[in-house]
């Protein structure tokens, strides 16, 4: 004998299930799941990644984004360009809240901030001295100490050579030098160069 079914009830779940129950008029009860590929309550996932980590005059943004039922159909970038995909990049040279908009395929939206406080916008600072520091038939030394809060990268002597990993360098000379003087140029850790020329004046012939 056939008993016809009198309930039903269905429980949908935010992961896209579907459960059907049944009830027929014995009491007995059946159930089915099915998945639902459309639902629109998945959530849209997103993840960020920061190159290089540590201090820089620029950051390059890698977002990836996902939403497992519908996918991603496209991504707004903070100067408002989109682009029909996934995962996108951001190149950015100052520190802040940079803001991405995210559109599902069912065109849900969501914003995701990306925090950048790494840009180092400060330059070294140098100072010099000249020994001896009066009038002399001899040569002058130039001696040059650079400091910066990150560290000093190198720092590059008037003749090209480079003295890489300390904040100090020596460089002799035998000659006055005052259009524009003797040029060093230093590099901090994150890449920002300041150069100095020093004026060397007190060489008697």
């Amino acid at each position: 004998m056939r008993h016809g079914i009198i309930a039903a009830n269905s429980i949908r779940e935010e992961n896209g299930l579907l459960f059907l129950i049944a009830t027929d008029s014995q009491n007995s009860r059946g159930f089915n799941v099915t998945y639902i590929g459309t639902l629109d309550d998945v959530k849209i996932q997103v993840s960020h990644n920061l190159e290089p980590k540590g201090p820089a005059t620029l950051v390059t943004i890698t977002i990836n984004a996902e939403e497992k039922v519908n996918g991603i159909k496209s991504i707004q970038k903070p100067d408002g360009q989109i682009v029909d995909m996934d995962s996108t990049t951001y190149e950015v040279t100052a520190n802040g809240d940079y803001v991405f908009k995210i559109i599902s395929n069912i065109d849900r939206e969501a914003e995701y901030v990306v925090k950048v406080s790494n840009i180092d916008v400060s330059v070294p600072v140098v100072v010099y001295r000249l020994t001896p520091s009066g009038n002399t038939s001899g040569d002058v030394t130039i001696h040059i100490n650079a400091n910066h809060p990150q560290g000093i990268e190198s720092i590059e002597l008037p003749d090209g050579r480079m003295v890489t990993g300390k904040n100090t360098a020596s460089y002799k000379v035998d000659k006055n030098n005052t259009d524009p003087g003797y040029r060093f140029v230093i590099t901090d850790i994150s890449g920002k160069k300041e150069e100095l020329y020093v004026p060397v004046t007190n060489i008697i012939d």
